[in-house]
Parts: C-alpha cells; sequence; structure tokens
C-alpha cells in the first residue's frame, strides 16, 4: 500500500511527548473535541505556560502515563487542569 495509507507508516509519524508543567497559573490554551472524542489543542496563547513548555496547536492530549496509547477525553482533561495542582502532566 501508499506510505500514507498503510496504518503502521503512519504510526511511524507520530512522537509522544511528555509535558511536566511544576509552575502555577493558567496554562494558555485552549482544547477542541473531535467528532470521535479525541481532545486536541485548539489555540495556544502567546507567553503563555504551554506555550514555554512547547504544546502546539493540533496536539492530540492522551493520557499520562500510557504511552499514548489511551486518548483523554476534554472533561477528563478539565477535571485535571481545573484543580490547578502541580505538577500537572500532559503527553501529547
Amino acid at each position: 500500500p501508499q506510505p500514507d495509507t498503510n496504518p503502521y507508516a503512519l504510526q511511524a509519524l507520530q512522537s509522544l511527548h511528555r509535558f511536566v508543567i511544576m509552575q502555577p497559573g493558567t496554562l494558555g490554551m485552549s482544547l477542541g473535541k473531535k467528532m470521535n472524542g479525541i481532545t486536541f489543542v485548539n489555540t495556544v496563547t502567546p507567553n503563555s505556560l504551554a506555550e514555554h513548555y512547547g504544546l502546539h496547536e493540533n496536539d492530540i492530549i492522551c493520557k499520562p502515563c500510557t504511552n499514548g496509547a489511551e486518548k483523554m477525553d476534554i472533561e477528563g482533561f478539565f477535571k485535571e487542569a481545573i484543580k490547578g495542582s502541580r505538577p500537572l502532566i500532559i503527553e501529547v
């Protein structure tokens, strides 16, 4: 099959990044939810914690410590983020 239709080729293009946010304050990003339920970074505010840590628009949010195997639902992410506790682990 063509590389763009080969599921193994698509997996090879993905990479997982873990961000451990230690500083207090708002994250400075908005999230979106795709029709399939996947939570993604919609916008990143300039000079925000999200930008400082390297989050980008369209990053897909995964459940921490699952090595990207499980995607985070938007409600679950908000639940953790609203607590304001640190460290906050975000995997994309």
